[in-house]
């Protein structure tokens, strides 16, 4: 089926209280976020075409039936459930447009995060001495 897992955090360890995440952890979460969104997004595209191959084929079946003179509720029963295979494509295709924003604005949090920070914290971990937390100097 899928090889997207469902959350359940005990894959991050959370900051000592006071803390905050660190650069590096918040980094890691940014990428890992935006890993899952693009997974999510691949999926629910996949799962989209499926169903919308699957609604067509309802609807082939549908009125194929029809033509042989079956039942009309058995007709109506196959129509309704290529309604449904097609809500359920179009609801997946909302899903993975979502996913792709999602993917979209942590990579831009990752990039602003990454230009705002880096520069201190590249010069904390050269320096022997304890630096000052971001924005210390900043009024």
């Amino acid at each position: 089926m899928s090889d997207i897992t469902p959350y359940t955090g005990s894959d991050v360890a959370a900051p000592a209280e006071g803390s905050g995440a660190t650069f590096v952890q918040l980094a890691a979460r940014t990428a890992r976020l935006s890993a899952a969104a693009l997974a999510l997004k691949h999926e629910m595209g996949k799962l989209q075409k499926h169903m919308e191959n699957n609604a067509d084929t309802a609807m082939r079946v549908a009125e194929l039936a029809g033509q042989a003179e079956v039942d009309q509720s058995h007709t109506a029963m196959i129509q309704e459930t290529g309604l449904a295979f097609r809500e359920v494509a179009n609801a997946s295709g909302e899903l993975a447009q979502t996913a792709d924003r999602v993917e979209q604005a942590s990579r831009e949090f990752r990039d602003a995060h990454d230009a705002q920070y880096r520069p201190g914290y590249e010069v904390n971990q050269a320096s022997a001495y304890q630096q000052p937390k971001p924005g210390f100097f900043r009024r």
